[in-house]
Protein backbone atom coordinates (compact mmCIF):
# COMPACT_ATOMS: atom_id res chain seq x y z
CA UNK A 1 0.00 0.00 0.00
CA UNK A 2 3.46 2.20 0.20
CA UNK A 3 2.46 3.20 -3.81
CA UNK A 4 -0.89 3.95 -2.94
CA UNK A 5 -0.34 6.55 -0.20
CA UNK A 6 2.64 8.19 -1.81
CA UNK A 7 0.26 8.64 -4.89
CA UNK A 8 -2.81 9.73 -2.48
CA UNK A 9 -5.01 7.32 -4.36
CA UNK A 10 -7.75 6.87 -1.38
CA UNK A 11 -6.31 9.08 0.76
CA UNK A 12 -4.16 12.31 0.68
CA UNK A 13 -1.12 12.75 3.30
CA UNK A 14 -3.26 14.51 5.67
CA UNK A 15 -5.82 11.59 5.89
CA UNK A 16 -8.56 13.53 3.91
CA UNK A 17 -10.44 11.24 1.28
CA UNK A 18 -11.91 14.14 -0.75
CA UNK A 19 -8.11 15.34 -1.31
CA UNK A 20 -7.68 12.08 -3.41
CA UNK A 21 -7.93 10.40 -6.55
CA UNK A 22 -10.72 8.48 -5.04
CA UNK A 23 -12.33 11.97 -3.83
CA UNK A 24 -11.94 13.24 -7.17
CA UNK A 25 -13.54 10.56 -9.33
CA UNK A 26 -16.11 9.80 -6.66
CA UNK A 27 -19.88 10.75 -7.65
CA UNK A 28 -21.02 7.17 -7.43
CA UNK A 29 -24.77 6.98 -5.62
CA UNK A 30 -24.61 3.01 -4.29
CA UNK A 31 -22.51 1.46 -1.63
CA UNK A 32 -21.28 -1.05 -4.30
CA UNK A 33 -20.13 1.33 -7.29
CA UNK A 34 -18.57 3.16 -4.42
CA UNK A 35 -16.75 0.03 -3.52
CA UNK A 36 -16.17 -0.76 -6.90
CA UNK A 37 -14.87 2.51 -7.39
CA UNK A 38 -12.31 2.14 -4.70
CA UNK A 39 -10.96 -1.53 -6.25
CA UNK A 40 -10.80 -0.33 -9.61
CA UNK A 41 -8.36 2.52 -7.92
CA UNK A 42 -5.86 -0.08 -6.05
CA UNK A 43 -6.21 -2.07 -8.80
CA UNK A 44 -6.86 -1.29 -12.42
CA UNK A 45 -7.45 -4.11 -14.46
CA UNK A 46 -4.83 -4.91 -17.40
CA UNK A 47 -7.34 -6.57 -19.79
CA UNK A 48 -7.68 -3.88 -22.91
CA UNK A 49 -10.64 -5.64 -23.76
CA UNK A 50 -12.09 -5.13 -20.46
CA UNK A 51 -10.90 -1.06 -20.49
CA UNK A 52 -11.80 -0.49 -24.21
CA UNK A 53 -15.62 -2.05 -23.47
CA UNK A 54 -15.96 0.47 -20.50
CA UNK A 55 -14.38 3.66 -22.39
CA UNK A 56 -17.06 3.10 -24.78
CA UNK A 57 -19.81 3.09 -22.17
CA UNK A 58 -18.86 6.48 -21.18
CA UNK A 59 -18.60 7.52 -24.70
CA UNK A 60 -22.18 6.99 -24.99
CA UNK A 61 -22.95 8.08 -21.50
CA UNK A 62 -21.03 11.47 -22.60
CA UNK A 63 -23.08 11.54 -26.34
CA UNK A 64 -26.41 10.31 -24.88
CA UNK A 65 -27.46 13.16 -22.23
CA UNK A 66 -30.69 11.93 -21.60
CA UNK A 67 -29.69 8.17 -21.27
CA UNK A 68 -26.79 9.74 -18.32
CA UNK A 69 -29.40 11.36 -16.53
CA UNK A 70 -32.08 8.66 -16.57
CA UNK A 71 -29.80 6.23 -15.16
CA UNK A 72 -28.66 8.13 -12.62
CA UNK A 73 -32.03 9.05 -11.67
CA UNK A 74 -33.04 5.33 -11.26
CA UNK A 75 -29.42 4.28 -9.70
CA UNK A 76 -29.84 6.75 -6.66
CA UNK A 77 -32.86 4.89 -5.97
CA UNK A 78 -31.13 1.79 -5.05
CA UNK A 79 -29.97 0.90 -1.33
CA UNK A 80 -27.19 -1.80 -0.64
CA UNK A 81 -27.77 -4.90 -2.36
CA UNK A 82 -24.32 -6.51 -1.30
CA UNK A 83 -25.43 -6.44 2.18
CA UNK A 84 -29.17 -7.57 1.55
CA UNK A 85 -27.77 -10.25 -0.09
CA UNK A 86 -25.64 -11.39 2.47
CA UNK A 87 -28.22 -10.75 5.20
CA UNK A 88 -31.04 -12.95 3.37
CA UNK A 89 -28.88 -15.93 2.79
CA UNK A 90 -27.71 -16.11 6.36
CA UNK A 91 -29.89 -18.37 8.91
CA UNK A 92 -29.94 -17.10 12.28
CA UNK A 93 -29.00 -19.79 15.05
CA UNK A 94 -31.94 -18.31 17.24
CA UNK A 95 -34.38 -15.96 16.88
CA UNK A 96 -35.08 -13.07 18.46
CA UNK A 97 -37.15 -10.09 18.59
CA UNK A 98 -34.14 -7.83 16.68
CA UNK A 99 -33.44 -10.75 13.69
CA UNK A 100 -37.65 -10.98 13.68
CA UNK A 101 -37.35 -7.06 12.69
CA UNK A 102 -33.99 -7.28 10.60
CA UNK A 103 -35.64 -9.58 8.21
CA UNK A 104 -38.97 -7.81 7.52
CA UNK A 105 -36.97 -4.54 6.70
CA UNK A 106 -34.30 -7.02 4.12
CA UNK A 107 -37.76 -8.19 2.60
CA UNK A 108 -39.51 -4.65 2.27
CA UNK A 109 -35.61 -3.61 0.38
CA UNK A 110 -35.72 -6.32 -2.15
CA UNK A 111 -39.34 -5.30 -2.85
CA UNK A 112 -37.98 -2.28 -2.80
CA UNK A 113 -34.88 -3.48 -5.32
CA UNK A 114 -37.16 -5.07 -7.36
CA UNK A 115 -39.34 -2.68 -8.49
CA UNK A 116 -36.31 -0.56 -9.91
CA UNK A 117 -35.72 -3.78 -11.89
CA UNK A 118 -37.63 -2.64 -14.51
CA UNK A 119 -37.12 1.26 -14.58
CA UNK A 120 -33.15 0.43 -15.01
CA UNK A 121 -34.22 -2.13 -18.16
CA UNK A 122 -35.96 0.54 -19.75
CA UNK A 123 -33.14 2.73 -19.58
CA UNK A 124 -30.89 0.58 -21.22
CA UNK A 125 -32.82 -0.87 -23.86
CA UNK A 126 -31.91 2.17 -26.30
CA UNK A 127 -28.32 1.53 -25.44
CA UNK A 128 -26.09 0.20 -28.48
CA UNK A 129 -23.03 -0.47 -26.30
CA UNK A 130 -22.19 -4.41 -25.73
CA UNK A 131 -21.49 -3.71 -22.20
CA UNK A 132 -25.02 -2.01 -21.58
CA UNK A 133 -26.82 -4.68 -23.88
CA UNK A 134 -25.74 -7.54 -21.15
CA UNK A 135 -26.50 -5.55 -18.14
CA UNK A 136 -30.07 -5.37 -20.37
CA UNK A 137 -29.57 -9.32 -20.80
CA UNK A 138 -29.29 -9.77 -17.21
CA UNK A 139 -32.09 -7.28 -15.97
CA UNK A 140 -34.59 -9.11 -18.30
CA UNK A 141 -34.62 -12.17 -16.63
CA UNK A 142 -37.76 -14.16 -15.76
CA UNK A 143 -36.93 -14.77 -12.23
CA UNK A 144 -37.16 -11.07 -11.21
CA UNK A 145 -40.82 -11.45 -11.86
CA UNK A 146 -41.19 -14.60 -10.10
CA UNK A 147 -39.24 -12.89 -6.86
CA UNK A 148 -41.76 -10.10 -7.14
CA UNK A 149 -44.98 -12.11 -7.60
CA UNK A 150 -44.20 -14.38 -4.62
CA UNK A 151 -42.93 -11.51 -2.39
CA UNK A 152 -45.92 -9.54 -3.42
CA UNK A 153 -48.48 -12.53 -2.16
CA UNK A 154 -47.29 -11.94 1.45
CA UNK A 155 -45.86 -8.22 1.01
CA UNK A 156 -48.13 -5.11 1.15
CA UNK A 157 -48.05 -3.29 -2.01
CA UNK A 158 -47.93 0.49 -0.20
CA UNK A 159 -44.99 -1.27 1.60
CA UNK A 160 -42.01 1.04 1.11
CA UNK A 161 -37.90 1.52 1.99
CA UNK A 162 -38.23 5.04 3.13
CA UNK A 163 -36.10 7.00 5.55
CA UNK A 164 -36.64 7.84 9.40
CA UNK A 165 -36.72 5.44 12.46
CA UNK A 166 -40.66 6.34 12.97
CA UNK A 167 -41.14 5.69 9.29
CA UNK A 168 -39.17 2.43 8.92
CA UNK A 169 -41.53 1.31 12.13
CA UNK A 170 -44.59 1.39 10.67
CA UNK A 171 -43.54 0.13 7.27
CA UNK A 172 -42.29 -2.74 9.04
CA UNK A 173 -45.13 -3.01 11.52
CA UNK A 174 -47.72 -3.17 8.61
CA UNK A 175 -45.01 -5.03 5.76
CA UNK A 176 -47.30 -8.51 5.83
CA UNK A 177 -50.80 -8.37 4.15
CA UNK A 178 -53.89 -8.17 6.52
CA UNK A 179 -55.73 -11.77 6.67
CA UNK A 180 -52.86 -13.97 6.71
CA UNK A 181 -52.33 -14.19 10.03
CA UNK A 182 -55.73 -13.51 12.45
CA UNK A 183 -53.54 -12.50 15.73
CA UNK A 184 -50.86 -10.48 13.39
CA UNK A 185 -53.51 -8.15 12.58
CA UNK A 186 -54.95 -7.91 16.29
CA UNK A 187 -51.63 -7.07 17.39
CA UNK A 188 -51.11 -4.38 14.63
CA UNK A 189 -54.61 -3.02 15.72
CA UNK A 190 -53.45 -3.18 19.64
CA UNK A 191 -50.04 -0.98 18.16
CA UNK A 192 -52.11 1.71 16.06
CA UNK A 193 -54.58 2.31 18.89
CA UNK A 194 -51.93 2.72 21.52
CA UNK A 195 -49.89 5.24 19.12
CA UNK A 196 -52.98 7.08 18.64
CA UNK A 197 -53.37 7.50 22.62
CA UNK A 198 -49.52 9.32 22.58
CA UNK A 199 -50.95 11.75 20.36
CA UNK A 200 -54.09 11.93 22.26
CA UNK A 201 -51.93 12.55 25.88
CA UNK A 202 -49.53 15.08 24.38
CA UNK A 203 -52.75 17.27 22.58
CA UNK A 204 -54.60 17.12 26.47
CA UNK A 205 -51.32 17.99 27.84
CA UNK A 206 -50.30 21.13 25.31
CA UNK A 207 -54.01 22.32 25.95
CA UNK A 208 -54.44 21.56 29.93
CA UNK A 209 -50.99 23.79 30.11
CA UNK A 210 -51.07 26.11 27.05
CA UNK A 211 -47.21 24.49 25.98
CA UNK A 212 -46.33 24.22 22.78
CA UNK A 213 -45.81 20.20 22.47
CA UNK A 214 -45.03 18.20 20.16
CA UNK A 215 -44.57 14.62 19.34
CA UNK A 216 -41.23 12.94 19.32
CA UNK A 217 -40.05 9.86 18.41
CA UNK A 218 -36.03 7.98 18.71
CA UNK A 219 -35.24 3.98 18.75
CA UNK A 220 -33.79 4.69 22.38
CA UNK A 221 -36.77 6.69 23.68
CA UNK A 222 -39.65 5.73 22.13
CA UNK A 223 -42.34 8.59 21.94
CA UNK A 224 -41.32 11.36 24.17
CA UNK A 225 -42.59 15.02 24.35
CA UNK A 226 -40.39 17.73 22.77
CA UNK A 227 -41.31 21.47 23.08
CA UNK A 228 -39.33 24.06 20.31
CA UNK A 229 -36.90 26.40 22.21
CA UNK A 230 -38.12 29.51 20.40
CA UNK A 231 -41.79 29.01 21.34
CA UNK A 232 -41.02 28.28 24.72
CA UNK A 233 -42.28 31.18 27.39
CA UNK A 234 -39.11 32.81 28.48
CA UNK A 235 -38.42 32.77 32.33
CA UNK A 236 -41.05 29.29 32.22
CA UNK A 237 -40.57 26.42 33.81
CA UNK A 238 -42.48 23.34 33.45
CA UNK A 239 -45.05 21.40 36.30
CA UNK A 240 -43.90 18.77 37.92
CA UNK A 241 -45.57 16.42 35.82
CA UNK A 242 -42.84 16.76 32.88
CA UNK A 243 -40.33 13.91 33.68
CA UNK A 244 -36.30 13.63 32.22
CA UNK A 245 -36.18 17.21 30.82
CA UNK A 246 -33.80 17.84 28.92
CA UNK A 247 -31.96 20.20 25.98
CA UNK A 248 -31.43 18.69 23.11
CA UNK A 249 -29.86 21.13 20.13
CA UNK A 250 -33.50 23.46 19.32
CA UNK A 251 -35.64 21.29 21.64
CA UNK A 252 -36.58 20.93 24.93
CA UNK A 253 -37.62 16.64 25.29
CA UNK A 254 -39.45 15.39 28.21
CA UNK A 255 -41.83 12.20 28.98
CA UNK A 256 -44.64 11.70 31.84
CA UNK A 257 -45.45 8.45 33.84
CA UNK A 258 -48.20 7.82 31.03
CA UNK A 259 -46.18 8.37 28.22
CA UNK A 260 -44.12 5.67 29.63
CA UNK A 261 -46.42 3.29 30.17
CA UNK A 262 -47.60 3.84 27.10
CA UNK A 263 -44.22 3.26 25.51
CA UNK A 264 -44.02 -0.06 27.40
CA UNK A 265 -47.01 -1.34 25.62
CA UNK A 266 -45.92 0.01 22.24
CA UNK A 267 -43.04 -2.00 22.43
CA UNK A 268 -44.80 -5.05 23.46
CA UNK A 269 -46.84 -5.06 20.93
CA UNK A 270 -44.04 -4.26 18.04
CA UNK A 271 -42.35 -7.72 19.40
CA UNK A 272 -45.55 -9.48 18.96
CA UNK A 273 -45.90 -8.16 15.50
CA UNK A 274 -42.23 -8.96 14.57
CA UNK A 275 -42.32 -12.65 15.69
CA UNK A 276 -45.57 -13.14 14.29
CA UNK A 277 -44.52 -11.91 11.06
CA UNK A 278 -41.32 -13.44 10.87
CA UNK A 279 -43.26 -16.50 10.41
CA UNK A 280 -44.25 -15.57 7.11
CA UNK A 281 -41.21 -13.81 6.18
CA UNK A 282 -39.31 -16.77 6.67
CA UNK A 283 -40.84 -18.75 4.19
CA UNK A 284 -40.53 -15.89 1.60
CA UNK A 285 -37.33 -15.89 1.53
CA UNK A 286 -37.21 -19.69 1.76
CA UNK A 287 -38.44 -19.07 -2.01
CA UNK A 288 -36.51 -16.41 -2.77
CA UNK A 289 -33.06 -18.38 -1.93
CA UNK A 290 -33.62 -20.58 -4.61
CA UNK A 291 -33.62 -17.72 -7.33
CA UNK A 292 -30.69 -16.39 -5.13
CA UNK A 293 -28.38 -15.81 -8.36
CA UNK A 294 -30.33 -12.98 -10.60
CA UNK A 295 -29.87 -10.97 -7.53
CA UNK A 296 -26.32 -11.24 -7.95
CA UNK A 297 -26.06 -10.15 -10.90
CA UNK A 298 -28.52 -7.36 -10.24
CA UNK A 299 -26.16 -6.27 -7.84
CA UNK A 300 -23.23 -6.59 -10.20
CA UNK A 301 -25.09 -5.07 -13.14
CA UNK A 302 -26.17 -1.87 -10.15
CA UNK A 303 -22.94 -1.52 -9.39
CA UNK A 304 -21.12 -1.58 -12.33
CA UNK A 305 -23.38 0.88 -13.95
CA UNK A 306 -23.55 3.75 -11.10
CA UNK A 307 -19.34 3.25 -11.22
CA UNK A 308 -19.47 4.24 -15.11
CA UNK A 309 -21.92 7.14 -14.17
CA UNK A 310 -19.26 8.15 -12.05
CA UNK A 311 -16.41 8.07 -14.38
CA UNK A 312 -18.55 9.87 -16.68
CA UNK A 313 -20.08 12.44 -14.60
CA UNK A 314 -16.05 13.54 -14.16
CA UNK A 315 -15.92 14.07 -17.73
CA UNK A 316 -17.98 17.18 -17.40
CA UNK A 317 -16.75 19.05 -14.78
CA UNK A 318 -13.76 19.47 -17.13
CA UNK A 319 -11.76 19.05 -20.15
CA UNK A 320 -10.93 15.29 -20.76
CA UNK A 321 -9.80 13.10 -23.57
CA UNK A 322 -10.47 9.41 -23.92
CA UNK A 323 -7.43 7.43 -23.89
CA UNK A 324 -5.68 5.37 -26.17
CA UNK A 325 -3.43 2.24 -26.10
CA UNK A 326 0.10 1.10 -27.71
CA UNK A 327 3.16 0.82 -26.87
CA UNK A 328 4.61 4.03 -25.94
CA UNK A 329 3.28 6.71 -23.24
CA UNK A 330 2.32 9.60 -25.03
CA UNK A 331 0.60 12.55 -23.24
CA UNK A 332 0.35 16.11 -24.06
CA UNK A 333 -0.88 18.78 -21.87
CA UNK A 334 -1.77 16.39 -19.26
CA UNK A 335 -2.99 17.71 -15.75
CA UNK A 336 -3.03 16.45 -11.78
CA UNK A 337 -6.73 16.35 -11.03
CA UNK A 338 -6.41 16.47 -7.72
CA UNK A 339 -4.01 19.56 -7.67
CA UNK A 340 -6.32 21.09 -10.48
CA UNK A 341 -9.36 20.70 -8.13
CA UNK A 342 -7.45 22.04 -4.77
CA UNK A 343 -6.29 25.07 -6.79
CA UNK A 344 -8.77 25.83 -8.25
CA UNK A 345 -6.86 27.56 -11.29
CA UNK A 346 -5.15 26.99 -14.45
CA UNK A 347 -2.80 24.16 -13.25
CA UNK A 348 0.02 24.44 -15.64
CA UNK A 349 0.00 21.11 -18.27
CA UNK A 350 2.83 19.31 -18.91
CA UNK A 351 3.83 16.79 -21.89
CA UNK A 352 5.48 13.17 -21.22
CA UNK A 353 7.04 10.28 -24.00
CA UNK A 354 8.19 7.13 -23.16
CA UNK A 355 8.81 3.95 -25.84
CA UNK A 356 10.88 1.02 -26.11
CA UNK A 357 13.82 3.05 -27.68
CA UNK A 358 13.45 5.74 -24.74
CA UNK A 359 12.08 4.20 -21.04
CA UNK A 360 14.04 6.11 -19.39
CA UNK A 361 13.86 9.46 -18.04
CA UNK A 362 15.79 11.42 -15.73
CA UNK A 363 14.17 14.59 -14.15
CA UNK A 364 16.26 17.18 -12.53
CA UNK A 365 15.29 20.58 -11.40
CA UNK A 366 15.13 23.49 -8.40
CA UNK A 367 13.25 22.49 -5.00
CA UNK A 368 9.48 23.58 -5.35
CA UNK A 369 9.44 23.37 -9.48
CA UNK A 370 7.00 20.69 -9.69
CA UNK A 371 9.57 17.51 -10.05
CA UNK A 372 7.19 15.29 -7.80
CA UNK A 373 3.80 16.44 -8.74
CA UNK A 374 4.71 15.80 -12.49
CA UNK A 375 5.53 11.77 -11.43
CA UNK A 376 2.80 11.51 -9.15
CA UNK A 377 0.61 13.29 -12.28
CA UNK A 378 1.89 10.47 -14.70
CA UNK A 379 0.98 7.84 -12.42
CA UNK A 380 -2.20 9.13 -11.55
CA UNK A 381 -3.08 9.42 -15.34
CA UNK A 382 -2.41 5.91 -15.88
CA UNK A 383 -4.55 4.27 -13.08
CA UNK A 384 -7.27 6.21 -14.60
CA UNK A 385 -6.38 5.31 -18.08
CA UNK A 386 -6.48 1.34 -17.23
CA UNK A 387 -9.60 2.04 -15.22
CA UNK A 388 -11.66 2.95 -18.49
CA UNK A 389 -11.60 6.55 -17.57
CA UNK A 390 -11.25 9.65 -19.60
CA UNK A 391 -7.86 11.58 -18.80
CA UNK A 392 -7.48 15.52 -18.28
CA UNK A 393 -5.24 15.99 -20.92
CA UNK A 394 -5.49 17.28 -24.70
CA UNK A 395 -4.13 13.74 -26.12
CA UNK A 396 -2.88 10.53 -24.11
CA UNK A 397 -2.00 7.28 -25.15
CA UNK A 398 -0.56 4.50 -22.86
CA UNK A 399 1.14 1.34 -22.51
CA UNK A 400 -0.73 -1.70 -20.23
CA UNK A 401 1.57 -1.22 -16.75
CA UNK A 402 1.32 -4.91 -14.79
CA UNK A 403 1.92 -2.68 -12.02
CA UNK A 404 3.13 0.99 -10.82
CA UNK A 405 6.41 0.56 -8.50
CA UNK A 406 7.22 3.93 -6.89
CA UNK A 407 10.08 5.04 -4.26
CA UNK A 408 8.86 8.43 -3.06
CA UNK A 409 8.71 10.31 0.55
CA UNK A 410 11.06 11.16 2.95
CA UNK A 411 9.63 9.53 5.99
CA UNK A 412 11.23 6.86 8.49
CA UNK A 413 9.66 4.04 10.40
CA UNK A 414 9.85 4.60 13.93
CA UNK A 415 8.30 0.64 14.65
CA UNK A 416 10.80 -0.85 12.52
CA UNK A 417 13.41 0.91 13.40
CA UNK A 418 14.36 2.10 10.11
CA UNK A 419 15.91 5.38 9.34
CA UNK A 420 14.71 7.44 6.10
CA UNK A 421 18.04 6.23 4.61
CA UNK A 422 17.24 2.48 5.47
CA UNK A 423 13.35 2.81 3.95
CA UNK A 424 14.14 4.34 0.92
CA UNK A 425 16.68 1.23 0.30
CA UNK A 426 13.89 -1.03 1.20
CA UNK A 427 11.57 0.02 -1.18
CA UNK A 428 14.45 0.29 -4.06
CA UNK A 429 14.87 -2.88 -3.41
CA UNK A 430 11.61 -4.42 -3.42
CA UNK A 431 11.53 -2.20 -6.72
CA UNK A 432 14.23 -4.17 -8.39
CA UNK A 433 13.08 -7.42 -6.98
CA UNK A 434 9.22 -7.07 -8.81
CA UNK A 435 10.16 -5.24 -12.08
CA UNK A 436 8.86 -6.07 -15.20
CA UNK A 437 9.01 -5.14 -18.73
CA UNK A 438 5.63 -3.59 -18.31
CA UNK A 439 5.89 -1.75 -15.18
CA UNK A 440 5.58 2.01 -14.57
CA UNK A 441 9.02 3.07 -12.23
CA UNK A 442 8.61 6.04 -10.14
CA UNK A 443 11.56 7.11 -8.48
CA UNK A 444 11.24 10.25 -6.63
CA UNK A 445 14.92 11.55 -4.92
CA UNK A 446 16.74 8.10 -5.15
CA UNK A 447 19.60 8.09 -2.74
CA UNK A 448 18.86 10.76 -0.29
CA UNK A 449 19.28 10.23 3.48
CA UNK A 450 23.15 9.69 3.49
CA UNK A 451 25.96 11.94 2.25
CA UNK A 452 26.12 12.99 -1.20
CA UNK A 453 28.97 10.43 -2.49
CA UNK A 454 27.22 7.39 -1.13
CA UNK A 455 23.83 8.39 -2.23
CA UNK A 456 24.77 9.50 -5.73
CA UNK A 457 26.68 5.93 -6.10
CA UNK A 458 23.60 4.06 -4.78
CA UNK A 459 21.15 5.86 -6.97
CA UNK A 460 23.51 5.15 -10.03
CA UNK A 461 23.54 1.58 -9.55
CA UNK A 462 20.10 1.62 -9.34
CA UNK A 463 19.34 3.33 -12.22
CA UNK A 464 21.48 1.04 -14.36
CA UNK A 465 20.23 -2.28 -13.06
CA UNK A 466 16.68 -0.69 -13.83
CA UNK A 467 17.94 0.42 -17.72
CA UNK A 468 18.64 -3.51 -18.23
CA UNK A 469 14.88 -3.75 -18.17
CA UNK A 470 11.88 -2.44 -20.55
CA UNK A 471 10.04 -0.75 -17.77
CA UNK A 472 8.85 2.76 -18.41
CA UNK A 473 11.24 4.52 -15.86
CA UNK A 474 10.87 8.50 -14.26
CA UNK A 475 13.68 9.46 -12.46
CA UNK A 476 13.69 12.45 -10.39
CA UNK A 477 16.73 13.41 -8.84
CA UNK A 478 19.43 16.86 -7.43
CA UNK A 479 22.22 14.51 -8.13
CA UNK A 480 23.83 16.10 -11.41
CA UNK A 481 25.64 13.10 -11.90
CA UNK A 482 23.08 10.90 -12.93
CA UNK A 483 22.44 12.95 -16.03
CA UNK A 484 25.38 11.60 -17.99
CA UNK A 485 23.55 8.68 -17.70
CA UNK A 486 22.26 9.66 -21.30
CA UNK A 487 25.91 9.73 -22.81
CA UNK A 488 26.27 6.22 -22.25
CA UNK A 489 22.66 4.68 -22.60
CA UNK A 490 20.60 6.08 -25.82
CA UNK A 491 17.74 5.07 -23.78
CA UNK A 492 17.86 7.89 -21.58
CA UNK A 493 16.60 11.15 -21.70
CA UNK A 494 16.92 14.23 -19.45
CA UNK A 495 14.56 16.78 -19.03
CA UNK A 496 14.21 19.37 -15.96
CA UNK A 497 12.01 21.93 -14.68
CA UNK A 498 13.01 25.21 -15.82
CA UNK A 499 13.18 28.66 -13.02
CA UNK A 500 13.23 32.37 -14.50
CA UNK A 501 15.17 34.24 -12.17
CA UNK A 502 13.92 37.81 -11.56
CA UNK A 503 16.27 41.11 -10.33
CA UNK A 504 14.37 43.71 -8.51
CA UNK A 505 15.73 46.73 -7.07
CA UNK A 506 13.63 46.75 -4.01
CA UNK A 507 13.39 42.69 -3.27
CA UNK A 508 16.67 41.62 -5.24
CA UNK A 509 16.80 38.39 -7.09
CA UNK A 510 13.84 36.08 -7.25
CA UNK A 511 12.78 32.86 -8.77
CA UNK A 512 10.24 32.29 -10.56
CA UNK A 513 8.51 28.67 -10.91
CA UNK A 514 7.37 27.77 -14.22
CA UNK A 515 6.50 24.62 -13.64
CA UNK A 516 7.29 23.98 -17.41
CA UNK A 517 9.07 20.56 -18.40
CA UNK A 518 12.08 21.28 -20.86
CA UNK A 519 14.66 18.89 -23.10
CA UNK A 520 17.98 18.88 -21.14
CA UNK A 521 19.47 18.53 -17.74
CA UNK A 522 19.30 21.75 -15.14
CA UNK A 523 22.10 23.70 -15.49
CA UNK A 524 21.17 26.17 -12.44
CA UNK A 525 23.05 25.05 -9.33
CA UNK A 526 23.33 25.78 -5.67
CA UNK A 527 19.44 26.29 -5.46
CA UNK A 528 18.25 25.55 -2.17
CA UNK A 529 18.74 28.65 -0.48
CA UNK A 530 15.89 30.22 -2.92
CA UNK A 531 13.63 28.01 -1.08
CA UNK A 532 14.54 28.78 2.48
CA UNK A 533 11.19 30.96 3.60
CA UNK A 534 10.83 34.89 2.93
CA UNK A 535 10.85 36.53 5.72
CA UNK A 536 14.48 34.95 7.01
CA UNK A 537 15.77 35.15 3.10
CA UNK A 538 18.11 38.45 3.90
CA UNK A 539 19.44 36.66 7.11
CA UNK A 540 19.98 33.04 6.08
CA UNK A 541 20.39 33.15 2.26
CA UNK A 542 23.41 34.94 1.76
CA UNK A 543 24.81 32.79 4.70
CA UNK A 544 23.95 29.47 2.55
CA UNK A 545 25.72 30.76 -0.10
CA UNK A 546 28.70 32.01 1.52
CA UNK A 547 28.88 28.45 3.20
CA UNK A 548 28.64 26.65 -0.38
CA UNK A 549 31.50 28.94 -1.94
CA UNK A 550 33.25 28.27 0.94
CA UNK A 551 33.00 24.96 0.46
CA UNK A 552 34.34 25.04 -3.27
Amino acid sequence: MATARHLELVTNEMGKVEHCLYGILNHTLTPGGDRLLRANILQPPCDLNTINTRLDCISELIDKEELFYDLKSVIGKFVDTEHLLSLCIQIQKEENVRSCEQKIANVICMKHTLELVKPLRNCLEPCSNALFQTYFQILSDERFLKLQEKIGLVIHTDARWQKGVLNMHMQKCFAVKPNINGLLDVARRAYSESVNDVSDIVKQLEKQYNLPLQVGYSSMRGFFIQIPCKLMPAGKILPQIFLKVNKYKNFITCTTEDLIKLNDRIQESLNEIYLMSDIIINEVLNEVREHIGCLYNLTEAVSSIDFLLSLAHVCTLSDHVRPEFSTSLAIKNGRHSVIEKICGTTFMPNNAFLCEEMNFMILTGANMSGKSTYLKQLAVLQIMAQMGSYVPAEFASFRIADQILTRMGSSSDIEKNYSTFMLQMKEANFVLQHTTEKSLIIMDELGKGTNIEEGCAIAYAICEELLKTKAFVLCSTHFSQLTQLASVYPNVENYHFSVEYILDKTKGCTCNFTHTLTPGPCKEKYYGSDSVPTRNQESVGPLVDGHVYEEE
